[in-house]
């Protein structure tokens, strides 16, 4: 492979990572967080817009699993789910307070459900920041009927 063309493929593969347009789901982390470049990586003044990768872990048996992608938005953050195997119903998405083992039941933050297993939701006035800064999860409920049945979370931060 050229020079030129190795040079255009590594520029290429920078803005997928950086925009979070790449397709795989990068590794776990050992806090259960996974990130898709580290910041270190990235020119200096561009890690604050990096995204933030959750792996969202099926509980209660549903075999449903996926990612949330954090982007930031100007003052806000852009939260972005996409699960696989979902039901095929409207499911409620939050931001609570506390872990995946140790949820604060209330929602901090509500997200738009999920539809076909999708969600975009810019949440206002927070930073990628405030949310890694204590812990936070993003939690999956099966339906608008069926609250109390979580079928994935995903912790942010487990501080």
């Amino acid at each position: 492979m050229k020079t030129s063309n190795v040079t255009a493929l590594a520029a290429c593969v920078a803005v997928l990572a950086v925009t979070g347009q790449a397709s795989a789901v990068p590794p776990a982390q050992p806090n259960g967080r996974v990130h898709n470049v580290s910041k270190s990586s990235l020119p200096m003044g561009s890690a604050a817009n990096a995204p933030n990768f959750v792996r969202l872990k099926a509980q209660n048996g549903s075999g449903e699993t996926g990612k949330a992608t954090l982007r930031k938005s100007g003052a806000d953050v852009v939260v972005t789910l996409r699960m696989q195997g979902a039901s095929g119903n409207v499911q409620p998405a939050h931001i609570h307070e506390g872990t995946c083992a140790k949820l604060n039941p209330a929602p901090k933050y509500p997200l738009h459900p999920l539809t076909h297993g999708t969600s975009v939701t810019t949440v206002k006035n927070v930073s990628i920041a405030q949310l890694i800064a204590r812990p936070y999860a993003i939690n999956v409920h099966r339906s608008t009927d069926d609250l109390q049945s979580y079928v994935a979370c995903g912790n942010i931060s487990m501080k």
